[in-house]
């Protein structure tokens, strides 16, 4: 067992360098920027698993997790590459190049003539069930088409209660 001397986080000084000793390997380079009462505002690098890249964070911890401070003037660990085989070099040139959006990534859904079933006469769940694509998203796809005027309303079906079934055919 290791004899490293742990301390509480909240009694660390700005600047000072500092590990977690049981999220050294998810988190490293870990800085005080600033304390208050009841956090310490902390920056350094952290991944989400062993295989990730590792990134730069920014953001506060409580002042009662125990951490090991690293000597002053210590060196920062260097970044080393990912580990992702599949990808070739240059795919892993333009990735670290490209800048994070923020938002939710966009949503590459299936276009109308990718659709299968979408011969003669079909409903939403006509498509649903043939596509193995949700719902929500075979109704946007039918709404946009008959916007642009590739689909046209055959028909309704009234089932009894609520609203009647739409039928759809190509224009």
């Amino acid at each position: 067992m290791s004899t490293t001397k742990t301390q509480k986080l909240g009694w660390l000084e700005s600047n000072d360098r500092f590990e977690i000793p049981s999220l050294s390997d998810t988190m490293r380079n870990l800085k005080v920027i600033s304390t208050n009462a009841s956090s310490t505002n902390v920056e350094g690098e952290r991944r989400n698993s062993i295989n990730d890249v590792w990134q730069h964070f920014r953001f506060p911890i409580s002042n009662d997790v125990n951490v090991v401070l690293v000597e002053k003037g210590a060196p920062l660990i260097k970044t080393e590459k990912p580990n992702k085989k599949s990808m070739s070099t240059q795919e892993q040139n333009t990735e670290a190049e490209s800048p994070r959006r923020r938002g939710r990534p966009s949503k590459q859904g299936k276009s109308l003539n990718e659709l299968a079933g979408i011969s003669g006469e079909f409903t939403v769940k006509d498509i649903v069930e043939k596509n193995d694509i949700k719902e929500y998203e075979a109704h946007n796809l039918v709404r946009s088409a008959v916007k642009s005027g590739k689909l046209q309303v055959v028909k309704e079906i009234s089932g009894g209660r609520g609203k009647p079934k739409k039928v759809y055919r190509l224009a």
